[in-house]
């Protein structure tokens, strides 16, 4: 069985792709095969245009960080990006092109900070934090039902907007402090996913407690 896993996503990844050359994720050595696939701007529709890429990798283990930027634009309704993303997600896992994957884990989408501007066109914020919360929960009902997803959840983990003093200036993305813990949510996600993906326990950690 593959021990690989695939973190796709969009800036968030980017950033955090950069910050794991220095701090990998530590998981069991035997399972040190992590590609990351950060894309700025990406959307559900950027998963789609890299199918192949994911073909290419062929994980076990497909880890989604994205929705934020799907989300900003006021015609996708928390129903229509559920829709999209449990959709793919679907193909993905019963493609013979993509044997190997046994499970796709969904992170939850973070709230955006009061300094965020968003551009024009796009949800203001008020908008775009009731429609990431009406997202999240949507997602988590729908994929904890259907084999091959888990929507990546604690209780500790933030329902409303993060501290703002987690965020840069823009709003939109972390402080090196508050990556750094995110860190863990990674962590955290992918070591669940191989454990649903009834591969060999990692040791337990998937603390979020630090956001």
């Amino acid at each position: 069985m593959s021990k690989v896993a695939l973190i796709f996503g969009h800036s968030f990844t980017k950033r955090m792709e950069r910050y794991l050359t220095l701090k990998p994720l530590d998981l069991n050595q035997q399972y040190s095969y992590i590609f990351t696939q950060g894309i700025p701007g990406a959307t559900v529709e950027t998963l789609t245009d890299h199918i192949e890429f994911i073909r290419d990798v062929d994980p076990c283990v497909l880890l989604l960080d994205l929705g934020s930027n799907d989300l900003c634009d006021p015609n996708v309704s928390h129903f229509t990006y559920s829709r999209q993303l449990i959709s793919l997600i679907g193909k993905l896992l019963y493609s013979s092109d993509i044997p190997s994957l046994k499970m796709v884990v969904v992170l939850p989408i973070l709230h955006r900070g009061t300094s965020w501007q968003p551009r024009s066109g796009q949800r203001n914020l008020v908008q775009f934090n009731q429609v990431v919360t009406l997202s999240n929960q949507l997602i988590r009902e729908q994929a904890d039902t259907l084999p091959g997803i888990h929507f990546y959840w604690s209780d500790k983990f933030p329902k409303t907007p993060v501290n703002l003093e987690k965020y840069l200036q823009d709003g939109v993305h972390l402080k090196p402090q508050a990556l750094q813990k995110y860190r863990k949510v990674y962590r955290g996600a992918l070591i669940q996913g191989f454990n649903r993906a009834s591969l060999p326990s990692f040791p337990s950690d998937t603390d979020t407690s630090a956001l």
